[in-house]
């Protein structure tokens, strides 16, 4: 998949399986980088890229507006290759997480722990599922 060079991106959550209305605490998350209407994240296969179109359940949890994203992801990617490979996914350990704040460190963001970035991000489920009425 190709996507152009654009200005915007977000970082984006959505639920592993179904959306936000069947959503639980507990229940397993997804991360992934959006530019372009591309969709990259960490997974089980790897590094994947898929159109936003699979992840239309998803919402942002920080938008990014940084010269020149799309070059920045791919030569993340292609320095980090090796670290995002399927036989490094660990489902608990090393997963799209880890893969979104490595990119966020290598745009020169602070340097978080998961748990941290978790605490940060969950108060956009949080009041998400307060606005469907799931609280």
């Amino acid at each position: 998949m190709h996507c152009q060079n654009s200005k915007k991106a977000s970082i984006i959550l959505k639920p592993s399986q179904g959306h936000f209305e069947n959503y639980n605490f507990g229940d397993d998350l997804h991360i992934g980088i959006e530019s372009n209407n591309c969709v990259y994240s960490f997974w089980n296969n790897g590094i994947e890229v898929d159109s936003l179109d699979q992840w239309k359940y998803s919402i942002i949890v920080l938008p990014l507006s940084i010269d020149n994203i799309d070059s920045h992801l791919s030569n993340f990617i292609s320095m980090n290759n090796y670290r995002f490979q399927a036989v490094c996914y660990l489902e608990n350990e090393w997963n799209c997480f880890d893969f979104v704040i490595e990119f966020m460190l290598f745009l020169g963001y602070k340097k978080r722990t998961k748990e941290e970035f978790l605490k940060e991000i969950m108060s956009d489920v949080s009041d998400l599922l307060f606005k469907i009425g799931k609280s």
